[in-house]
């Protein structure tokens, strides 16, 4: 079968939907470049029947608390792509017929699910590029790359992999062949994507704050910014956790 190239990855995502509906068969998107490539060859196994489809008759906010249930607590990559892109595309769906039905709090975190279509694609080819490490700057650059995704997962099990697998690779630079200056910095990144992990909720308007600075100060801001401007610095526990950059869990 004949791969297809998208520029964009909603738009790869929605003909590998559909075309898993018209064979039957299993298909995937993956990153190629800059580009996105869908494939389903003739060897791929039978497409699972969907976990989403099966409560698409049930309330909205039954539906849209499975999602996030999925998001939040599930830990295979896979099916939570899945929740993400076919509950979001039955949602849309739906909303014609049952605009009433979808509080504000439903449509704002519907909103989120497109990003996170996005972070999800980008944590499977971090996935490829891990298998592929042989150098120390190898290494530093994958781990890097999962202390970022840990970040922008937030408190999911999906973000407990990334900066597992962030981990893993850190401790593994020592071992691994070749020289680099920027050691210190996968060790610090890391270190940034801990704390990160348990940031507090902005003291003005709720929202998650996120972890800003240099390279030797810190301070939490808002990630609202430029809507909403709250900052507030680290605790001491916090700052100390950041200048030890040799800690590792």
């Amino acid at each position: 079968m004949t791969d297809r190239i998208f520029e964009k990855f909603a738009d790869a995502s929605g003909f590998a939907r559909q075309m898993a509906q018209d064979t039957g068969r299993a298909v995937r998107v993956v990153r190629v470049g800059d580009h996105f490539c869908v494939s389903a060859p003739e060897s791929a196994p039978p497409a699972n029947p969907s976990a989403v489809t099966a409560i698409t008759d049930r309330p909205i906010h039954e539906i849209v608390e499975a999602i996030r249930e999925n998001l939040t607590e599930n830990p295979n990559e896979h099916e939570v792509l899945e929740w993400v892109q076919q509950g979001l595309d039955s949602l849309r769906g739906l909303y014609p017929h049952k605009r009433d039905s979808f509080s504000p709090g439903d449509i704002a975190f519907l909103q989120t699910l497109p990003e996170y279509s996005v972070t999800l694609q980008e944590f499977f080819d971090a996935l490829d590029d891990a298998k592929s490490v042989r150098t120390k700057d190898d290494a530093i650059e994958v781990a890097s790359t999962f202390a970022n995704l840990a970040e922008r997962l937030n408190a999911t099990k999906l973000a407990d992999r990334a900066r597992k697998e962030s981990r893993e690779l850190v401790e593994r630079i020592p071992k691994l062949p070749g020289r680099s200056a920027t050691e210190e910095e996968a060790r610090k990144r890391h270190q940034e994507s801990l704390v990160s992990a348990h940031a507090p909720p902005c003291g003005k308007c709720g929202a998650r704050m996120a972890l800003r600075g240099g390279s030797n100060w810190y301070f939490w801001s808002c990630s609202r910014f430029p809507d909403c401007s709250s900052t507030r610095w680290l605790s001491k526990f916090e700052a100390a956790r950041l200048a030890d950059q040799s800690q590792t869990d």
